[in-house]
């Protein structure tokens, strides 16, 4: 896990591949996530009186940046979240603004940066997923101050003092075109991530990539991606904003009844209904939103915003800030995925027939002992219906998969031992590439890996690769598995055919390995980076598996 000395480090490998010098340290926060950078800072901002020395001030720092007279190439600020809003006047700088003050002192410390410098900040979410957030850089950028990168941090960096995932963002006065974002993990290379930025590259979520400078949020574009999957996998979707398909939102202390409304809680459980009668919180705790019936009906929406996109999606709205709030825009803001009302009367139905059969099922359970007739009698009906539940349970698990996108325990392949895009690649080539992605999960964390379906998350299936059989693919994968693993890693490989969209689809689970797996007879070492599988040598394998599996076992 990155810790308060590897996101130093992190600072540090920015300062130096931009060739910053004169830095200003803002370590105003309980956290002080950057306090190993005490010896490379040229001036030190602290919040309590402690005594000043020549490179320590202590006091208020809108107070202390408003003194200050001297720029810096590198400014970073570890900030409190959740300061309350204030007001700021500043006439030298033509600053008159109210917000949060953590906020305030970003854009007031920014005027005290080089031409050529870089602020970099420990923020919320919020800056980026709300409309108060975008009103905020709107500003900046009025003032001649653009961010130009954004990094999401490790998860449970700042627990058990708070579960808020924290953000890292990059502030210069230089204007681009495009903003570089990347989730910095546990695993991850920093010096990979900061040389695609540096050299433009654009690979992925995990090593970097640049989006368009709306980008409101890791968890935004994630749940827009797969809206947008999800809208391939099934073309009778469109995805719409609330805001697009709503006749009103309302947010107040007493909600009337409308039809085609649903009812979204603003505290506790995040279970949404379409009947005001059935919710259990206060009045001034609910969002109503009055939907358009040519659009969307409430009950398809309510499902939706119940299922694990529509909860993400919800969650996205409470996740931005150490104390929950929401305004009007926000919710306008979300996204939804939505098909014709056609589907949407069937999807409606066939969730009345299941909370039917759901209550049919409690009934008769309460009388199973004492009717062993009744249950010899539907005993074949039960395992059919169980059988079919357990094929549509794989295949949605699958399509589940393929709307979050590759990532670093998720890869796809078209196929399994034909190239479909250049002729003439052997066989050997192309079983090799599942082969290494199999190892790289087996040397790491373990993962999934999915073939039949392309980057882009088309299922294919695998008629391309020409068997006869499933049994044929089975018999071919196992092989495959003694010849370059051995039978010892049998049991850390499980694999399976499942039907998905009429097409089949391979589905290898791969298990952690306690030691180090080697590929095939020239033994070479694979580890997985993020959405990516690398081949180690040398120097690098020996400290990777020095580190990971504690040496070669003997």
């Amino acid at each position: 896990m990155l810790n308060k000395m590897e996101l130093s480090k992190f600072v540090l490998a920015i300062k130096e591949k931009w060739s910053l010098h004169k830095t200003l340290l803002m370590d105003l926060s309980e956290f002080s996530l950057f306090s190993k950078l005490d010896n490379e800072a040229d001036l030190i901002f602290k919040i309590h009186e402690k005594g000043e020395n020549e490179k320590i001030k202590y006091g208020d720092p809108l107070l202390l940046l408003d003194g200050l007279k001297q720029n810096f190439d590198l400014i970073v600020g570890d900030l409190p979240f959740g300061w309350m809003k204030e007001e700021y006047k500043n006439p030298k700088k033509n600053i008159d603004i109210k917000e949060r003050k953590n906020w305030i002192v970003i854009l007031r410390s920014l005027y005290n940066l080089s031409e050529n410098g870089k602020g970099i900040y420990l923020v919320e979410p919020l800056l980026l997923n709300s409309q108060t957030g975008a009103n905020f850089i709107d500003l900046l950028n009025k003032r001649g101050f653009y961010i130009e990168s954004v990094f999401n941090i490790p998860e449970n960096i700042l627990k058990p003092a708070t579960g808020l995932r924290p953000i890292i963002v990059v502030i210069s006065k230089e204007k681009k075109n495009k903003i570089f974002v990347a989730e910095i993990e546990e695993n991850s290379d920093i010096n990979r991530v900061l040389e695609n930025k540096n050299k433009g590259n654009s690979v992925s979520l995990a090593e970097g990539m640049f989006l368009d400078t709306n980008f409101r949020g890791f968890e935004k574009y994630k749940i827009s991606k797969q809206l947008d999957k999800l809208s391939k996998l099934y073309k009778d979707f469109k995805k719409y904003s609330l805001k697009e398909l709503s006749n009103e939102i309302n947010i107040r202390n007493r909600v009337d009844e409308k039809d085609n409304s649903i009812y979204i809680p603003k505290v506790g459980t995040l279970k949404t209904t379409s009947d005001l009668k059935k919710v259990s919180v206060k009045h001034q705790n609910l969002i109503q939103i009055v939907l358009d019936k040519n659009l969307v009906k409430s009950e398809y929406l309510s499902l939706f915003f119940n299922s694990k996109i529509g909860k993400l999606n919800l969650k996205s709205l409470f996740s931005g800030t150490v104390i929950p709030h929401i305004n009007k825009a926000d919710v306008e803001n979300l996204l939804v995925s939505v098909p014709s009302i056609e589907l949407q009367n069937k999807v409606i139905e066939s969730d009345r027939k299941l909370n039917q059969l759901k209550l049919k099922i409690d009934s008769f359970e309460e009388e199973i002992a004492l009717n062993p007739k009744s249950v010899e009698s539907i005993e074949k009906d039960l395992t059919s219906m169980l059988d079919s539940l357990d094929m549509l349970k794989d295949s949605d698990k699958i399509l589940s998969l393929i709307r979050e996108g590759e990532s670093k325990t998720l890869e796809f392949k078209s196929t399994l031992r034909k190239s479909i895009e250049k002729e003439g690649v052997p066989d050997s080539v192309i079983e090799k590439a599942t082969l290494k992605n199999i190892a790289g999960f087996m040397n790491s964390a373990g993962g999934i890996l999915l073939v039949g379906v392309n980057d882009e998350g088309e299922i294919l299936g695998l008629n391309n690769d020409d068997f006869e059989s499933n049994d044929d693919i089975l018999k071919h994968v196992k092989n495959l598995i003694k010849r370059d693993f051995g039978p010892e890693f049998y049991d850390l490989i499980n694999y399976k055919i499942i039907s998905v969209e009429d097409k089949k689809v391979l589905h290898f689970e791969c298990k952690p390995s306690k030691k180090p797996v080697f590929l095939g007879k020239d033994e070479e070492f694979y580890v997985r980076t993020n959405p990516a599988t690398d081949k180690l040598s040398g120097k690098k394998q020996y400290e990777y598996i020095e580190t990971h599996f504690g040496g070669i076992s003997k």
